[in-house]
């Protein structure tokens, strides 16, 4: 008889409780904190220059808006990723994570960038 009182007073008591704690649907279009991309690098013995490839994270980027481009145009090549990592520092981007990964004796560097969203 008490699991039965103690069940309809906690069943009375939060059916009428308004409050509820739930996440909102997500919009595209609301504003948020940070953006990120993806600086990728893939080794070769071969060149002494890295050319780098970013990932903003769109649906079907091109290869050519995967590149950065310097001021006249051309596809900019990096003597490291850290190079590269100075040149998008002066371009607003902060360093967040760094990993590689190996694939038949091929390495690729991934690292992690954010900027604060405008």
């Amino acid at each position: 008889m008490k699991i039965i009182i103690y069940s309809l007073l906690i069943i009375f008591i939060t059916g009428f409780n308004n409050t509820s704690f739930a996440q909102e649907a997500s919009n595209t279009n609301e504003y948020r904190a940070f953006v990120f991309c993806e600086l990728v690098a893939s080794s070769s013995s071969l060149n002494t220059k890295t050319k780098v490839s970013v990932d903003f994270g769109l649906e079907n980027p091109k290869s050519k808006e995967r590149r950065l481009l310097d001021e006249s145009g051309k596809i900019k090549t990096f003597n490291s990723m850290v190079d590269a990592l100075n040149f998008m520092s002066e371009k607003g981007w902060e360093f967040v994570q760094a990993y590689v990964t190996i694939y038949d004796k091929d390495s690729t560097t991934h690292w992690l960038l954010k900027k604060k969203s405008d």
